[in-house]
This record gives structure tokens, C-alpha cells and sequence, in this order.
């Protein structure tokens, strides 16, 4: 936080000005490297934004020895002629040490690796147990045939499917895991939830939003096992239209627990079904696919945006090292849970929307007019044209689909995906536009 003298106003109506004095700093702790150098020490900060490095005395070293990642805190905020000064508040480990990198993420972001004892004995009171009356009040859908299909590793199960074909319409389920059943609002473990924000991915461990004991546990769709869930029943046509739906609280029983690579080697003939455990769900798992490609060629007819941009893989051994770097799959099981996933979304989002209940979207606008105009200008050097009137989504589409065959295609996609707005949430239903959808959400 600054204070600033305004020096002029531009002729758009913005302000010039100067600062004259800093009233609050936002990073009071960094993590770096200590090096020793006799009377004193002084850290090498990892975030190369920080251009400074931290002056230690050695009397706030806390022992550490040249080499060690540390936590330090600011003392003294840098001025014309000085380094900062800090503290050392904790010693993270040996920069060679296994895992140290990720752990030095979480000290720099200030990420929860804990929960807090509060939380743990609130766990204490949940009742895992489903009660006749709860199950009473739920639709049942412990008889469909259920499936998850989830990556090989993955030990919190959100999402279940079930289809069913009759002619040439289907009938598709998405169940989702019923959290708020047991994260009541206002309770310690929705604190420390709201604090979190998220569960946090890193290469080598995961920072759940919840505790195991629920994310890995009773909320987690493992086969076999009553579950509850929030559903969406959508009756959809051969063109990938939503004849009509039905959000419910349900209960589940998921029969198989599936992976990507799995299902994707059976439905891309690579494998067997006997050879993959999949007998007896081999006409599902196919009507899954062809529900698939009618939900993704109707999506890609009103513009759909798909990028398709390589996501890197790293491949880390049992100290923590990487071994390998790749390009992670994108193959036809992980396109099915896409497809599903956003058709129960833009069913949920568009039901609300019309009863006109307060609800959270997730919206994505138009792209800014000066960045467009940016994008049009680098394109054409490619002998690609867009047009800056009245941008729609299948306009960015087209360009994207002109790249196949180019050898600048990923450097373009980069740019066009860097022309894009961020997505975020809101309570207004502004739409999706790399979706060419009008009603989304993050059901």
C-alpha cells in the first residue's frame, strides 16, 4: 500500500503521479538460500522477482549452515543504499535434500500443510454412517450401472457416471460428491476449507482442500460403498440436445473404479476387454463414446474453442528427482468425463438461471478490443484474418482449426490463448466464451 502525488492526467482520463511514501508492505516472509560468509550471512530469495538478497546477522541465523533453504522473515525493507535485513524463522532442509523444492513452494505461497486440532475433532463427530431416514428422502440410483473413471493415482473420487441408450437417445447421470452433507456451513472445517480455497496438486503430494479422512474417505466415490451425491439425469437426442433433466440429492453405489489409460485402450482397440477387467461394461462404456463425440460436435458447431496445447508431465523417482519429462494424455476416456462434466454443468447453471435463484457462475468473457486488435495484427503475418467486429467464439475457432497444419501452430495457440480473458466466478451469468456457452457453471 502507497501513497502517491498525482503529477498529470492523461487525455483517456488516466492519472500520472509519483510515490512519496510506503505505508504497508505485502511480502513480509521470503524463502531462499542461506549462504554463510563469516561474520555474516545472507539469503538468496527464490522468487527472481526479488532482485535484493536478505542481510543476516549472525545472530539471527538460528544455526543455519551454508547451503540450507530457509524461511526468513523481513525486518528491514530495502532502501537506496541497503539490502533488507531478516530474521531466520525456519530451516527448511539441505537444497539437495529430496522434496525440497516443492516444500520450498509451499513455505514461499504460505500454503496449510496441517489441519488444526479443531478440525481434527470435529471430524470425531461426523456420523459416516447413512442413516434409513436420509436415504428415504434421496433418490436412489444404487441400481444404475455407475462407473468413475479417474487417473491411475487418484485417491478422491468426485465424479461418477452412468448412461443408458434406448434407440438413438441417451440418458446420461454425472454424480457428484455430496460435500456439503458433511462440511456444514460455518463449521470449523468450512473455515479451514474457505482458507484453502482449493486442493493444491503439487508433483509429489497434494494439499487437500478437506481431510483424507473425507476428501479420500466418505466423500470419495469408491466402488461398492453407498455414497451420496448431488445428480443430474439429462435426456439428450442423436444432435446432443437436452430433451430434459433432473437435479436430485441421491445416493449411489458405484460398481466399477475406472482409470484413463484403462478405458482408453479398450475403446481405441488396443486391448481387450478381458484383458482389462472390463467385461460385461463393454456396450456402455461404447455408448459412453458415442455420446462423447455428438456432445463434443455439438459443442465444436457453435464455436467451441479447443486449444489442445501439450500439458507437460514430470516423471519423479523415490528421492523426489525428476527422471523424465513428457506430454501428458488427452485420449478418449479423459474426453468422455470432459464432454460429461460440462453438459451437466451447463445444465445446472441454465436451471438455475431460468428460476432466477442466486447461484455461482463460472463465466468467461469476450476478449478485450485492444487485444484483439493486437491478435488480428500478428495473424495476418501468418496469413490468417479475423475480423474485429462482433468477436465470436467460432471466429477464434476457425484460426485455431487453419493452424493444424502449420509448423508456428503451437506458438499461435499460445498467443490466442494469452488474448483470452481469465474465467473466474461471479454471481452474474455473463456466459463462457472459449465454451460457446450462454449458462455455465462449476456444478
Amino acid at each position: 500500500e502507497v501513497c502517491a502525488l498525482i503529477t498529470d492526467k492523461k487525455p483517456d482520463g488516466n492519472f500520472e503521479g509519483k510515490i512519496i511514501k510506503i505505508l504497508s508492505r505485502a511480502t513480509k516472509r521470503v524463502v531462499g538460500t542461506y549462504l554463510d560468509n563469516d561474520s555474516f550471512g545472507f539469503v538468496r530469495c527464490d522468487d527472481v522477482k526479488i532482485i535484493y538478497d536478505v542481510f543476516i546477522n549472525k545472530s539471527a541465523s538460528k544455526g543455519a549452515k551454508h547451503g540450507d533453504k530457509v524461511v526468513v522473515e523481513i525486518i528491514k525493507y530495502p532502501d537506496k543504499n541497503k539490502n533488507p535485513e531478516g530474521r531466520v524463522v525456519e530451516i527448511i532442509g539441505k537444497i539437495d535434500d529430496p522434496g525440497i523444492d516443492i516444500t520450498s513452494i509451499i513455505k514461499s505461497y504460505e500454503l496449510r500443510e496441517y489441519f488444526p486440532n479443531r478440525v481434527k475433532d470435529e471430524l470425531e463427530d461426523i456420523d459416516y454412517n447413512i442413516s434409513q431416514e436420509e436415504i428415504a428422502r434421496r433418490v436412489d440410483y444404487r441400481d444404475l450401472l455407475t462407473i468413475t473413471i479417474d487417473g491411475i493415482d487418484s485417491k478422491d473420487l468426485d465424479d461418477a457416471i452412468s448412461v443408458i441408450k434406448n434407440d438413438d437417445k441417451y440418458t446420461l447421470y454425472v454424480h457428484i460428491a455430496d460435500v456439503a452433507h458433511y462440511v456444514k456451513e460455518h463449521s470449523y472445517l468450512d473455515k479451514e476449507a474457505y482458507l484453502r480455497g482449493n486442493s493444491y496438486y503439487l508433483l509429489d503430494r497434494v494439499l487437500p482442500m478437506l481431510p483424507k479422512e473425507l476428501s479420500n474417505g466418505i466423500c470419495s466415490l469408491n466402488p461398492k460403498e453407498d455414497r451420496l451425491t448431488l445428480s443430474v439425469r439429462m435426456d439428450i437426442d442423436k444432435n446432443g440436445e437436452v430433451l430434459s433433466h433432473k437435479i436430485s440429492e441421491a445416493i449411489i453405489n458405484s460398481d466399477y473404479r475406472l482409470n484413463y489409460p484403462q478405458v482408453s485402450d479398450f475403446l481405441e482397440g488396443k486391448k481387450k476387454a478381458e484383458e482389462l477387467g472390463l467385461e460385461g461394461i463393454e456396450e456402455t462404456l461404447v455408448n459412453m463414446q458415442e455420446l462423447m463425440h455428438i456432445l463434443n460436435d455439438k459443442r465444436n458447431k457453435r464455436g467451441n474453442i479447443d486449444f489442445d496445447i501439450v500439458e507437460t508431465k514430470l516423471v519423479l523417482d523415490d528421492k523426489g528427482k525428476v527422471v523424465d519429462i513428457g506430454a501428458a494424455e488427452r485420449r478418449v476416456a479423459n474426453k468422455i468425463i470432459e464432454e460429461f462434466m460440462i453438459a451437466a454443468n451447463e445444465t445446472v447453471a441454465k436451471e438455475y438461471y431460468m428460476k432466477d435463484i442466486p447461484f455461482v457462475y463460472r463465466v468467461h468473457e469476450k476478449p478485450k478490443r485492444e487485444k484483439m486488435a493486437y491478435l488480428a495484427e500478428f495473424l495476418k503475418r501468418f496469413d490468417l484474418y479475423i475480423s474485429l467486429d462482433h468477436v465470436e467464439p467460432a471466429d477464434i475457432a476457425r484460426v485455431l482449426n487453419e493452424l493444424k497444419d502449420k509448423d508456428e501452430s503451437e506458438l499461435i495457440s499460445n498467443i490466442v490463448l494469452r488474448t483470452m480473458q481469465k474465467a473466474r466466478y461471479t454471481y452474474e451469468e455473463l456466459g463462457h466464451f472459449g465454451l460457446a456457452s450462454k449458462y455455465y457453471s462449476h456444478f
